[in-house]
């Protein structure tokens, strides 16, 4: 495992009238002095799936939106006239996640314990299925894991214990060379796609004090080697590579209420962080400039589930969905763009040429619309 070097970031905690204001950080407004526009996107097209759509990915190269839905189906669409192409299966989860290499070459999908590949080039061939690590305790004895009727206990029951396995998160690294793959093992596994081989495991270190961590999202720069995660311990993480070693640098919220999980997007050059949050009071997001390791905007969001965040390519907008839909200046720090949404958000994704955003519901319906420029 290559050299972990720990720095820490800490940020002015969150007074109680800052969490009832929209305000963000430095004591900039949230939104432009007269509002934010409320117009709606225009929506292109929508479709109801068999079941929920737990994650949903835009292909870089072919006109293709694939949507995974909780049942273990992923649907490939044609995005010139939205008809079904074909359906891959995979393990069903609850937390299932989608992810084509930015080369165009692999989708992979991730489902309970299981990161199933396909061929993109091969007429979408099932190409390997990966089986990541399951954490055990240190004494496997089952009678370990039972009452005192020898009834065995839910996973919940098992104080200190993660030892099953749930793929939450994954992303394809910059050059389509290395799978990154985040769930409950509190790690963050990364396999080489020249020949499926695990090179790596990233631990997520100082976490001892946690009875229950998962990372629920994890996202790559698109140059260099930058990394992020979101965690249920109120950390998002930052890892770059300097002389091959590995660098942690950490976004605390210092919020004493309980939270439930993030969302996060990394800007190409690895200089932005977009972090969406849930907790007691509700849902937030925010920009964060890693380079200068300082929160540029924070806001909060009408939500049920933790809030879906995405950077634009060019960087000066970011979207944030849940119950709304938010439409963030990501210079200024406003929100320019708020309405809602039909439906709670699961998933979104930006189409690679920034036109589109595909949204999946909790009504189990797939909106695209066209955000323009």
């Amino acid at each position: 495992m290559p050299l972990l070097r720990h720095l820490q970031v800490r940020l002015v905690a969150v007074c109680a009238l800052a969490l009832a204001t929209p305000a963000v950080a430095q004591g900039s407004d949230a939104s432009p002095a007269d509002g934010p526009s409320t117009e709606p996107f225009e929506l292109v097209h929508e479709w109801r799936e068999p079941a929920i759509a737990s994650a949903c990915a835009w292909s870089p190269i072919e006109p293709v939106l694939a949507v995974f839905d909780r049942r273990g189906a992923v649907r490939l669409r044609s995005t010139e006239d939205w008809e079904v192409v074909e359906t891959l299966e995979c393990p069903t989860a609850e937390f299932g996640c989608l992810a084509f290499s930015p080369d165009g070459r692999y989708l992979a999908a991730g489902g309970d314990r299981v990161i199933r590949i396909w061929s993109v080039r091969k007429d979408w061939k099932h190409v390997v299925d990966l089986d990541v690590i399951t954490p055990e305790p240190e004494e496997s004895d089952e009678e370990e894991f039972a009452d005192e009727d020898g009834e065995f206990l839910e996973d919940e029951e098992i104080e200190g214990v993660a030892w099953i396995f749930e793929v939450r998160a994954l992303c394809f690294g910059s050059n389509s060379q290395l799978l990154f793959i985040g769930g409950d093992s509190k790690a963050v596994e990364a396999w080489k796609t020249k020949d499926w081989s695990r090179a790596m495991v990233i631990g997520q270190p100082d976490l001892d004090s946690a009875d229950y961590v998962a990372i629920t999202s994890i996202d790559s720069a698109k140059r260099g080697r930058m990394l992020f995660t979101g965690s249920t311990d109120q950390f998002a993480r930052a890892w770059d590579a300097k002389r091959s070693a590995w660098v942690e640098r950490e976004v605390e919220d210092q919020s004493p209420h309980h939270h439930e999980g993030m969302d996060v997007d990394l800007s190409a050059n690895g200089n932005l962080a977009l972090v969406g949050t849930l907790r007691e009071q509700g849902g937030f997001f925010e920009l964060h400039d890693l380079k200068k390791s300082r929160r540029l905007a924070r806001g909060p969001i009408r939500s049920g589930f933790v809030p879906q965040v995405a950077l634009f390519a060019d960087e000066t907008r970011a979207l944030v969905a849940s119950m709304e839909l938010l439409v963030v200046d990501t210079e200024s720090g406003e929100v320019i763009r708020k309405f809602p949404l039909r439906s709670m958000t699961i998933d979104l994704a930006v189409s690679a040429d920034g036109l589109r955003v595909a949204i999946t519901g909790e009504d189990a319906r797939v909106r695209v619309y066209a955000v323009g420029v």
